[in-house]
């Protein structure tokens, strides 16, 4: 075989896997963080559902959902963002605490609404860990 189509075929077959793992790789890493970042819109929007009203002696809450805040937790747990699971998991037990309170009377819907501010604002700062950068384990 002459020299020269020889060293196209290895740059053409050295190329080809290139891209590949590349894009493989790429790919991965694109759909660790899509997913963590979607998860955290999920989270999101369960405290933006959040409506509550001040009348006489307590705060009336409707569309407070703690198990999805708590679903979203388990799912970002189970992708190993373990930081994140916990930070969500913390907001959600926090903000089901001020619920009750503000159900008995004991926070006014100005206090319950600081709650769930800080709880969406912690949230909304969360990014993924390093581990989606490691090309192998569970999507």
């Amino acid at each position: 075989m002459d020299p020269l189509c020889e060293n196209i075929l290895i740059g053409l077959g050295t190329g080809l896997v290139t891209g590949l793992l590349s894009g493989y790789y790429s790919g991965m890493v694109i759909s660790r963080t899509s997913r963590f970042h979607s998860l955290l819109r999920d989270a999101q929007r369960v405290l933006k559902q959040v409506d509550f009203e001040q009348q006489d002696s307590a705060v009336v809450i409707r569309y407070w959902e703690p198990k999805q805040l708590g679903a979203v937790a388990d799912d970002l747990a189970t992708d190993r963002e373990v930081h994140a699971a916990s930070v969500v998991r913390t907001r959600s037990i926090d903000v089901t605490k001020a619920f009750y309170a503000a159900v008995e009377g004991k926070l006014n819907a100005t206090e319950f609404e600081a709650v769930v501010t800080r709880a969406r604002n912690e949230i909304s700062k969360l990014r993924p860990s390093k581990r989606v950068l490691i090309p192998w384990g569970q999507l």
